[in-house]
């Protein structure tokens, strides 16, 4: 079972992908595979502090045993991953330009 959270993200409130991901998670918290893609496509702009938040709730996903792909379109925000630490959180294998891309990831 997949579930897909489209996120709009004004001025990185990135609270709601929080609280999405935690529901979604609750959802399919007995399932043996927990499979979560987001689509970073809706955020405007990302700030130092949506950066930073962005790669804990990621990292948090991760963690909680939940495999989790980011689906980034915009090179401005590929550029910020680059030439910020968040490769170093993230793997870069986690991270794909095109959504059909990290669906077909995800359910394998």
């Amino acid at each position: 079972m997949m579930y897909r959270i489209d996120l709009q993200c004004p001025k990185c409130s990135y609270g709601g992908v929080k609280y999405k991901s935690r529901a979604a998670y609750r959802r399919i918290a007995n399932e043996d595979r927990c499979r979560l893609v987001i689509d970073c496509s809706g955020f405007p702009y990302v700030d130092y502090l949506g950066l930073t938040t962005l790669k804990t709730v990621v990292a948090d996903l991760i963690a909680a045993n939940i495999q989790t792909y980011l689906v980034v379109q915009k090179g401005d925000l590929r550029k910020l991953f680059e030439v910020t630490d968040f490769y170093e959180t993230v793997e870069r294998n986690r991270v794909f330009e095109k959504l059909d891309q990290a669906v077909k990831q995800a359910e394998e």
